[in-house]
């Protein structure tokens, strides 16, 4: 998805997405209580969300796991939030931990990286908007679009321009890194300059050892540097908003329920920030508290209005 890429959103692809012209509405809008959510109906409206490129508007953007075959069993284990705002020509973003326990929608609590799935399970077609309910209570930002992408995407962009350079700040180890057939292999990285291509680069933003969820975060964002850059100085930028057959070459590596139209103007004007212009935050160990259930996390008061007050552009 072109927007996504000229956002720096690392799950991206500079080919195919798709647009769903009525999307994840199985579920009412943003703002709905639990007890109209146990009664939504397919006909629930969309919700009032901006279509101006000129109105500030946040996209939360999933990494997901998807493989072949499947439709609801999905984990998003990247979340990221974007506030694009073309009047302030700022674009702020934040990496949110996978394992934050939330509560979703319906009141039933969970992690984050099951959100999606767990919309799903209640009505086909509702993951989106189950999602963009739940990610909002937790941050306490509205959040108006969603964009579902595929990891196989992300490394499809990074091979498109020709891979990217970063160092590496200490060395890697995993010996369990997860395949798409369900298997591992072991993986691992030295530290010190690289140039990676689509696959060592998903395995980059993908490995979790040695220091978990928190580390991974810091690399996502220090890969979503380098691409931007990367892109930049190739002088792709431009020529990937200017392709003429964009709608038409969409396909299903990313849906989303962005306006077409919204989506190529947003484009158009992303394409034009500077690395000044771009703020990416990722969320710390301090940030967060360790909650009961096993490995799960939830952000502290003083966390949430820093996110808010991330996206917003307020110190």
């Amino acid at each position: 998805m072109l927007l996504v890429v000229m956002l720096g959103l690392m799950w991206s692809a500079a080919g195919p997405v798709h647009v769903v012209s009525a999307p994840f509405d199985d579920v009412p809008a943003r703002g709905a209580t639990a007890s109209t959510l146990s009664a939504a109906v397919p006909t629930a409206s969309a919700p009032d969300t901006p279509r101006a490129t000129s109105q500030a508007f946040t996209v939360l953007v999933l990494g997901s796991d998807a493989r072949a075959g499947q439709s609801q069993l999905i984990r998003t284990d990247s979340v990221l939030l974007v506030r694009i705002d073309p009047d302030q020509q700022r674009l702020a973003a934040v990496a949110l931990p996978r394992d934050l326990w939330v509560t979703y929608p319906d009141g039933e609590e969970g992690r984050l990286n099951a959100a999606y799935s767990v919309g799903e399970q209640r009505a086909v077609g509702s993951g989106g908007t189950f999602v963009k309910q739940t990610v909002s209570a937790a941050v306490g930002v509205p959040v108006d679009y969603v964009a579902l992408v595929t990891f196989a995407a992300f490394a499809d962009l990074v091979d498109r321009v020709g891979g990217i350079s970063i160092t590496v700040p200490q060395a890697l180890d995993d010996p369990r890194y997860p395949t798409d057939d369900y298997d591992t292999i072991h993986v691992q990285f030295a530290a010190g300059p690289q140039h990676l291509d689509g696959v060592r680069a998903l395995q980059y933003v993908r490995i979790r050892n040695p220091d978990g969820d928190f580390d991974r975060l810091q690399r996502q964002r220090q890969v979503v540097a380098a691409l931007l850059e990367r892109l930049r100085s190739a002088g792709q930028l431009q020529q990937l908003v200017g392709l003429a057959d964009v709608v038409n070459t969409l396909g299903t590596n990313v849906t989303t329920d962005l306006p077409q139209d919204l989506l190529l103007d947003s484009a158009s004007w992303a394409a034009s920030l500077t690395a000044a212009q771009i703020d990416l935050l990722a969320v710390e160990p301090t940030m967060v508290t360790p909650m009961p259930p096993p490995a799960t996390l939830q952000l502290t008061d003083d966390a949430q209005q820093q996110v808010i007050k991330h996206l917003a552009g307020r110190s």
